[in-house]
């Protein structure tokens, strides 16, 4: 069989057997590099699946990693808030507490006191008799004092600017009492 294919050969012209011979050539190398060639223009679906597991799973992780801070920062808030109303509601008691005291002291009569205003005895001096050198007697004649009209000075107190001021913080710490309170 071999033995023919020399005589099969010869009888085939020399452009024949050029491109017979680039035809087994470009087979052979199509037959060889083909599969490694398509095998790199194909994506290999099963890594990139894993890839996306693996970023789904961290995406899960960090957002219930968020969800737990956040629970955590608006437990913190609660907190925060609940003593500053806890504060402000004592400072309100306080507030309530001066006012109520301011109410008691105010109009109130501190002191009284009544005087009258001085006042001093007239006395008449009178000489009798004599020859100016002094040797004369001499009477003194008080006169009586005219009646003294007395004064009375009464002292009350004036709270009406505390009170105002003390009613403006309890208004101030009342809205900041509301406000937090409904949120």
């Amino acid at each position: 069989m071999f033995q023919y294919i020399s005589d099969i050969i010869s009888k085939i012209s020399v452009k024949q057997r050029l491109a017979a011979l680039g035809i087994v050539l470009f087979s052979v190398v199509t037959i060889s590099l083909g599969p490694k060639l398509i095998e790199g223009l194909t994506h290999d679906n099963e890594e990139l699946l894993h890839k996306v597991e693996n970023q789904k799973v961290m995406i899960k992780s960090l957002s219930d990693r968020v969800n737990e801070l956040n629970e955590i920062v608006i437990d913190n808030q609660t907190v925060c808030t609940d003593r500053f109303i806890s504060r402000e509601k004592e400072i309100l008691e306080m507030l309530t507490n001066m006012e109520s005291e301011a109410k008691k002291t105010h109009n109130k009569v501190v002191s009284t006191s009544t005087s009258s205003p001085v006042r001093f005895e007239r006395t008449l001096r009178m000489e009798t008799g004599g020859s100016g050198s002094g040797d004369g007697e001499v009477s003194a004649m008080i006169m009586p004092r005219e009646p003294e009209p007395q004064v009375t000075t009464i002292v009350k107190t004036d709270n009406s600017s505390l009170l105002k001021m003390v009613r403006g913080m309890k208004q101030n710490v009342e809205k900041n009492i509301n406000e937090n309170g409904s949120n």
